[in-house]
């Protein structure tokens, strides 16, 4: 499917779809005319990026997360972001008690 048609599909702008693809986050295939072929893989791969920007996750995590074939080393990444919410968390707790 082209870009348009993912669009509509996931409700997700196709600049951002682009940038997704322009930083190796979705890998889609490229026909002959030079436009990009979204497969069922790339709907379910932008779904799941979606998701993990939605629990703020940055784009660099995300691309990190992407690279790496290591457990251990996807271990220490979802550990340091677990990290980093907990701390964000403390924050907001201490400033809602403020409040």
């Amino acid at each position: 499917m082209n870009i348009r048609n993912l669009s509509l599909l996931t409700g997700i702008n196709a600049e951002t779809i682009r940038s997704y693809r322009i930083k190796g986050l979705l890998k889609p295939g490229q026909k002959q005319n030079g436009y990009y072929n979204y497969t069922t893989e790339d709907y379910i791969a932008l779904i799941h990026l979606r998701k993990l920007r939605g629990f703020s996750m940055s784009l660099d995590m995300i691309g990190r997360y992407y690279q790496t074939d290591n457990e251990n080393e996807l271990i220490s990444m979802i550990e340091e972001e677990q990290s980093e919410l907990h701390k964000q968390m403390a924050q907001m707790e201490l400033e809602l008690r403020l409040l």
